[in-house]
């Protein structure tokens, strides 16, 4: 167990409901925080921003995968697990309407290649599929290995409450931990899926990036950071309406969009985030930062 999942998954739900257009609201079971999906979602960051938050976000995220990764039954480190886990961990606690999408498997077959999502009623929710290798059966002349499914690392998409199809679909992000190596068939499937070079990012962690990719400065993450104890179910959803109240999930103005990802990169503590807390036109980002402490604390 590394603890980034608990670390970094209340940070990933806050940050999706946060871009997704803070007109969303809340509704919780025992067990479930959940993304309500607005007919009229209110507004959010405008594209350039969004991008930069969502690049803070992974580079938090894959920081503390490279220090603090999975550990497989041989000893490896298994960084991309880690980050696997964090991210639909966040996506299964908001219902399956996270902007984040992690390891979704494509149908390669079609154009523009097909989601293989779970399917109730037989109809596709946003759900990745719980069985994609049953799914992938149902591709004509389907053989294993053959590059007819691809599983992206991580698909950002523009609405949550709508299925990560070529339209909808903001990013395809790859990551690459150390001296990991490119693929270029994997990369011209990545592209095929985006719809768009432009909307398909390598990220190289833990070494300098190569020609086409970004990089991470880990450098301030070299100490693990603590597991946090788990809270009891109570402390939990209490928790959850706390943040839910902070961010004004039912209806919030956007604005300090940049504010914002100082905050996360800070993550919502320090100077960045008194700055941003005082300023007129970061209260978005304000509440934002009130939710990542209330969420950080529950977890």
């Amino acid at each position: 167990m590394s603890g980034c999942k608990e670390i970094l998954s209340p940070g990933v739900m806050a940050a999706s409901l946060f871009q997704s257009g803070a007109g969303a609201g809340t509704a919780r079971d025992p067990g479930t925080l959940i993304q309500r999906c607005p007919d009229n979602p209110g507004p959010r960051p405008d594209p350039a921003s969004r991008k930069a938050i969502d690049d803070a976000l992974i580079c938090k995220a894959a920081c503390c995968c490279l220090n603090n990764p999975l550990v497989g039954g041989t000893n490896q480190d298994l960084m991309q697990g880690c980050m696997e886990e964090a991210f639909k961990n966040a996506d299964k606690l908001l219902g399956y309407n996270s902007r984040y999408k992690a390891e979704i498997s494509y149908d390669m077959s079609p154009t523009p290649p097909s989601p293989l999502m779970h399917r109730e009623n037989g109809q596709d929710t946003t759900e990745p599929s719980r069985y994609w290798q049953g799914r992938a059966k149902e591709i004509e002349n389907y053989v294993k290995g053959r590059g007819m499914v691809r599983r992206p690392d991580l698909v950002i998409v523009d609405d949550p409450c709508q299925l990560p199809n070529q339209d909808n679909i903001e990013r395809v992000v790859e990551f690459k931990f150390r001296n990991d190596q490119r693929d270029d068939k994997q990369d011209a499937a990545y592209i095929d899926i985006a719809g768009n070079p432009n909307k398909y990012s390598i990220f190289r962690i833990g070494a300098k990036p190569k020609k086409d990719e970004q990089g991470c400065d880990c450098g301030q993450q070299q100490t693990p950071e603590p597991v946090p104890v788990p809270a009891s179910e109570q402390e939990k959803q209490s928790a959850l309406g706390a943040a839910g109240s902070a961010l004004g999930w039912g209806a919030a103005t956007v604005a300090g969009t940049a504010a914002t990802a100082a905050l996360l990169l800070s993550p919502f503590d320090g100077p960045a985030g008194e700055i941003a807390a005082g300023s007129a036109t970061a209260a978005a980002a304000s509440r934002a930062a009130s939710a990542w402490k209330v969420f950080r604390a529950a977890y």
